[in-house]
């Protein structure tokens, strides 16, 4: 009985094994992750998809014989993305818990290339929109796989601190993206730069990622 009062009140440091602290890089770049993910398929599409649709198609957009306005297909659309992250996020943290974190990762990753690519090459109304959709889709595929990770990560060590961090770099990112994009636009960026520039910085994080967890695997095992 003494033994384990002793064990129980020892410091949440005393559990933690060398080199997985919280403050580890593995760590750092999942906040990092986190942090690109919103900025880039949610922050950054999310606040320039209207400016998009009036660059290709003016105000008005023509649909079947008619025409709509820009801003309420704006209004359509962002209201689809929503609905497409609410129902997918269940089917996605199930598939997460089946296949693992990284097939769910790797498969958003690769929606987000192709629909950021169709974003800033494609002028079919058709295309943007289902463009747009699939960022939602792989938004909310990479952020499902992130938030198991980081809970994975809360379930061995400090929880209060990594889920407050995680979820403070997710909210700086939401924030910084509307901002971002003023600025770039501000500036006489071309729309099609930012999405290409988004999607590298991305693309980059997630590969900085993968190979960290890739080498701290192998060296485990050896």
């Amino acid at each position: 009985n003494i033994a384990a009062d002793v064990e129980q009140s020892q410091p949440l440091e005393a559990s933690i094994p060398s080199g997985q602290s919280a403050q580890s890089p593995e760590r750092w770049l999942l906040y990092l992750m986190g942090f690109t993910n919103i900025l880039v398929s949610g922050s950054i599409v999310g606040s320039t998809l209207g400016r998009l649709l009036k660059i290709r198609f003016g105000m008005s957009i023509p649909f079947w014989r008619t025409s709509i306005a820009t801003a309420s297909v704006m209004g359509v659309l962002s209201l689809i993305r929503r609905a497409v992250s609410l129902f997918l996020a269940p089917v996605l943290g199930h598939l997460t818990d089946r296949v693992g974190r990284r097939s769910v990762l790797v498969f958003g990753l690769v929606v987000n290339i192709i629909a950021l690519l169709c974003l800033a090459t494609q002028r079919s109304f058709v295309l943007i929109s289902l463009s747009s959709m699939a960022c939602s889709i792989a938004y909310t595929s990479i952020s499902v796989s992130l938030d198991a990770s980081i809970v994975d990560m809360a379930s061995e060590h400090r929880p209060g601190q990594l889920v407050s961090r995680y979820v403070t770099f997710t909210d700086l990112g939401s924030a910084c993206g509307p901002l971002i994009s003023y600025l770039l636009l501000s500036f006489q960026v071309r729309i099609e730069w930012i999405y290409m520039g988004g999607l590298v910085f991305l693309v980059a994080v997630c590969i900085l990622y993968g190979l960290r967890t890739t080498s701290t695997s192998w060296r485990a095992s050896n």
